[in-house]
Formats: structure tokens, sequence, C-alpha cells
């Protein structure tokens, strides 16, 4: 299967990160981001702070309060080390979509220039390449819902997709 040999070869080159993101609320602004490789190894993870509040319905997903993000970095201040950590590799997020909208939209009202985070081309979703490898349709991830747990589930998405355990 086409989709199980691309992630083999994902797994073998090492050659992208996973990506995930917490938000303030629904397409909100983004107050948590991790990023890490192939091997399950931390590039980034950090709490990031808005210049809104975390939305009650939000908060009751991933547990992060407007309390949590007081002490936090701003989305401008990582911004360099995002795009470093990312540069030139492929992006994998379980809701590629999803993180690629929030992070463009953050980065560009930050008034840093997304690069190759904006490039949906760079993007691939797991969920969807989970999908088409179980025959079905959405699947949600089961998470903890806070970004690196959520990195290391769908890195463990990543392992199923290509046949090897975990």
């Amino acid at each position: 299967m086409r989709t199980r040999s691309w992630a083999r070869s994902r797994l073998r080159l090492q050659d992208a990160v996973i990506l995930d993101t917490e938000t303030t609320d629904l397409f909100g602004e983004v107050i948590q981001v991790s990023v890490i490789d192939l091997s399950g190894n931390v590039l980034l993870s950090t709490l990031v702070r808005p210049s809104t509040t975390v939305s009650s319905a939000a908060a009751a997903v991933h547990g992060i309060r407007d309390e949590d993000l007081l002490e936090a970095p701003s989305l401008q201040d990582i911004a360099g080390q995002l795009l470093e950590v990312t540069h030139g590799r492929q992006l994998l997020a379980y809701n590629a979509t999803y993180d690629r909208q929030v992070l463009a939209a953050g980065l560009g009202d930050a008034g840093v220039n997304p690069e190759h985070l904006a490039d949906g081309t760079n993007w691939v979703c797991l969920m969807r390449a989970r999908s088409l490898v179980e025959g079905r349709g959405w699947v949600a991830l089961g998470g903890p819902h806070h970004a690196l747990g959520d990195c290391l589930a769908a890195l463990e998405v990543l392992q199923g997709i290509a046949g090897r355990p975990a």
C-alpha cells in the first residue's frame, strides 16, 4: 500500500517532524506548540502567551488557563526557533490543515513571515493517512490534548501506519 510505504520512508529517512498546537478557541490563537522529530526527541515545546483569553470550552479540552500563560513567551518570541526546527522538513500533524492555518495566521498577525509553515504542500495530515490505511472515516487521535502528548500520540499513529510497533 502506498501510504504504508510513505510512512516507512519517513521513519527511515527521518526527514519530517510532527507538530501540534493548542489554541484559545476553535481557530483561536496558538497557546501551546510542540515539535518532535521522528525518534520522539523534543525539538520545541512551549506554552505561548496570546493577546486574548482562553475560552472555557477550549480550557475544558486542553486544561490550559489564562493564568498558565502569564509568563509564557509570545508567538513572535518563539517564531525564529519554530521556523528553524521545522525548516527543510516535511510537516506532519494529526489535523494538518488546522495546525497550518492557526500557525500561519498567528505568525502573520505577529508580523512574522510564516514561510514554509504556510505552504500547504509541505504538510501531511496523519488523520487522513490513518483513515486511508484503516479504511474508515475520521478517527480521534486519542492523545492527552496537550501539544507534546499529542505529538507523541501522532508518532504512534505514524508508526502504526508504517506497520511498526510503537
